[in-house]
């Protein structure tokens, strides 16, 4: 999980940094700062005892000091650049390139020089909507609704997406309404190339269904100004999906944020293919772990009839996913994770000599298994416990389900 968390490819160039979001900010563990791109310090400071603390209100900065307080922990020294602004696309095809390496919390497939750390508060142990250590859900598979639940903000981008177009948010679609820039058909027209959009249009009343947007307030004005104040929902509690037994995953700015929090459940997920790589997604693979979508969702119907007609695999399918997340929520895995990725920037960056140990030979020679023996298996048996070891072993069954 680790190694898959390091860039395949690192570039040390002249090209500079202009590609990151404003958030972009320098940690530096030695000095005990945290300062932005103009090197002004950050309403981050650091107290007596070593760790991090906000100082004042700034766009996020709680994930920040999320990210210094862990490095403070785990690299203990050394300076580090972090941008933990969602939707990051640099490094990759269609993004900008950026000058050396930087922490995120997600990144494109094959993006040069991101490296994955979890996004502070929303994949903290601990945290609401990360696995915790029972997962709660206490309805069986075969005593749920035979339907596919989603509920989600209205985001992301109105475009060709599925061929990595990224254009046209659909904040700023609104705001074009807003200010007459767009009539309510082209808005539509636009937002119709949006995934989440188009779902909830073409599936809002369907029987297979129970899906809909939870709007903003400025995104439900706006759905009552081109008549579709029928696209809005509250927001619904933790056990209300697991009422169903299909629980879709439908790209946003990123990768669907409920993928975690309901693959811990008895329901089996289905994701979206979005092309978006966060920390944990070497653990969840398509077809072993949850049901995939192709981008764009546009064969969530097929995907459906098969799950109906193989039901035995769905359910093999979400315990697999169980097992994974029992992986994600093991502190000591959390923290041989964030070691190995902060050691492996500090080496990436020229601050510390590189470490080739038995960990760096099994991601050369592309051995997944080895890798995770190599990086889980010796910490297990050092400490005597073996719980996530054998979760790991039982998530990493690739088979993949055939047809009947």
């Amino acid at each position: 999980m680790a190694m898959n968390s390091i860039p395949a490819h690192i570039s040390v160039n002249g090209c500079g940094f202009a590609a990151c979001s404003g958030m972009l900010t320098e940690v530096d563990l030695d000095l005990g700062t945290v300062r932005n791109r103009a090197r002004q310090l950050r309403p981050v400071r650091r107290r007596g005892d070593g760790s991090f603390v906000v100082g004042g209100p700034e766009h996020k900065i709680h994930r920040t000091a999320g990210v210094a307080n862990e490095l403070s922990l785990y690299a203990k020294t050394g300076k580090f650049l972090v941008d933990m602004e969602d939707g990051r696309r640099v490094g990759a095809t269609g993004g900008k390139p950026i000058g050396g390496p930087i922490i995120s919390y997600c990144r494109r497939k094959g993006a040069e020089n991101v490296f994955l750390w979890p996004l502070p508060e929303y994949h903290s142990i601990g945290a609401e909507h990360y696995p915790g250590l029972n997962y709660s859900d206490n309805v069986s598979f075969q005593n749920k609704a035979d339907q596919i639940v989603w509920r989600g903000a209205l985001s992301g981008h109105c475009s060709d997406v599925e061929h990595d177009v990224f254009e046209d948010p659909t904040r700023k679609v609104i705001e074009r309404h807003e200010v007459g820039d767009l009539n309510a058909s082209e808005a539509l027209a636009l937002l119709r190339k949006n995934t989440r959009f188009r779902l909830v249009e073409r599936y809002l009343d369907h029987p297979d269904f129970n899906i809909n947007l939870v709007p903003t307030d400025k995104v439900k004005k706006f759905l009552n100004q081109i008549g579709l104040s029928n696209f809005a929902s509250p927001a619904r509690a933790h056990g209300f999906f697991t009422r169903y037994k299909y629980i879709a995953s439908l790209r946003g700015n990123d990768t669907g944020s409920n993928f975690l929090e309901m693959a811990n459940t008895n329901s089996a997920v289905m994701k979206e293919e979005d092309g978006w790589e966060l920390f944990y997604s070497y653990l969840f693979k398509p077809w072993v772990h949850y049901i995939p979508l192709v981008s764009g969702a546009h064969d969530v119907v097929e995907k459906l009839n098969w799950a109906r007609q193989n039901e035995w695999k769905v359910e093999e399918i979400s315990r697999r996913a169980r097992a994974s997340c029992c992986v994600l929520k093991d502190r000591l895995v959390r923290e041989i994770y964030l070691k190995k990725v902060s050691r492996r920037y500090l080496e990436a960056t020229g601050q510390v000599q590189r470490d080739t140990d038995e960990l760096a030979v099994a991601y050369k020679d592309g051995n997944e298994l080895a890798m995770q023996a190599a990086l889980i298996l010796p910490e297990a048996v050092r400490h005597g416990y073996d719980g996530f070891a054998r979760a790991l072993r039982s998530s990493l069954r690739l088979e993949q389900p055939q047809d009947e």
